[in-house]
């Protein structure tokens, strides 16, 4: 009887410290502004947060005042891209998340360089 509650006990707690780590690792947050070369926020961007262990993206689009946030990540390192039509993508990566991190990436994109194609037709 001593040892089943010795391992019930042992269980509880391995539970409880392996939940607590979950908790810590998933409580980390990316988030920022994307605005173009003269500071005019950019809303509608498309943000892509990549784990570079996993492999796993999130996908977010900024807001009306070109800010974005993404909750929930777990520790680790991560490539962070910014782009939107017209723009010049610009990425981030190695970007380090620890626990509890609420980590600020500003994104500032350029416009896109613009090349015209003439095609011209002899019959």
């Amino acid at each position: 009887m001593m040892l089943k509650k010795c391992l019930l006990g042992s269980a509880m707690l391995a539970l409880l410290v392996f939940s607590g780590q979950v908790f810590c690792q998933s409580n980390s947050s990316i988030g920022g502004s994307v605005t173009d070369a003269t500071g005019g926020v950019l809303p509608g961007a498309g943000i892509t947060v990549q784990n570079l262990a996993t492999g796993i993206t999130q996908k977010v689009v900024t807001n009306s005042a070109g800010i974005y946030a993404v909750p929930g990540l777990p520790v680790g390192s991560y490539k962070v891209t910014a782009e939107m039509a017209g723009f010049q993508s610009q990425a981030k990566t190695d970007v380090r998340l620890e626990a509890f991190a609420q980590l600020k990436l500003n994104f500032e994109l350029s416009v896109a360089s613009r090349q015209d194609v003439v095609e011209i037709s002899v019959s």
